[in-house]
């Protein structure tokens, strides 16, 4: 799926298929697959959060598997949002794994 998520590919739910048209089967406009699976969960939980819709935001990310304390569900707005963002996309992991992953080796990089 990691391959399908950047450049233009689009995933037709009705057709249960990647496809690089716009356009699903049934003549339906679709989001590229980078927005349909990352953006659009990301842009609801914060909009969700900012609007005080807390039964929403917590069936979301119990659906991606994001646990919360108590004392941390009974939290508001952008302290809520910054929490479950934590929890969900570490972003400390995320650069430590680009580190090793890209990064050369000291040898590698002077030569």
């Amino acid at each position: 799926m990691k391959a399908k998520l950047w450049g233009d590919w689009f995933f037709d739910a009705a057709g249960k298929k990647w496809i690089t048209e716009n356009v699903s089967s049934e003549g339906k406009a679709l989001n590229r697959a980078f927005c349909q699976f990352i953006i659009d969960p990301i842009v609801k939980i914060f909009a969700n959060c900012m609007s005080g819709k807390k039964e929403i935001v917590f069936k979301m990310i119990a659906s991606l598997g994001v646990t919360l304390l108590k004392e941390e569900s009974e939290e508001n707005d952008k302290k809520l949002i910054k929490i479950i963002m934590q929890k969900w996309l570490n972003a400390a992991d995320a650069l430590l794994e680009m580190m090793i992953l890209h990064l050369p080796t000291p040898i590698k990089a002077q030569g």
